[in-house]
């Protein structure tokens, strides 16, 4: 599973050095910061007791959380 994490982030930074060649920094920047919101996986955060030490709203839709916007609805 880690291999093929490396590989999506490898293959990302491929595809943002190609926007980058192509378009305007702009529109480039754009491009790339919501392909990474859509595409690059998020962490795997250790199992942690203490909801203070672990930050669960940086995870996505996946887990319920206090924060309205995340991952999951900035994208669309």
């Amino acid at each position: 599973m880690a291999n093929q994490i490396a590989v999506a982030y490898f293959f990302f930074l491929v595809a943002s050095a190609g926007i980058f060649y192509k378009l305007e920094n702009r529109k480039a920047i754009l491009l790339v910061y919501l392909g990474g919101l859509a595409f690059l996986p998020v962490g795997n955060y250790p199992l942690v007791e203490d909801p203070e030490v672990f930050p669960y709203w940086i995870v996505g839709g996946a887990i319920p959380s206090d924060v309205s916007i995340n991952k999951s609805y900035l994208v669309p």
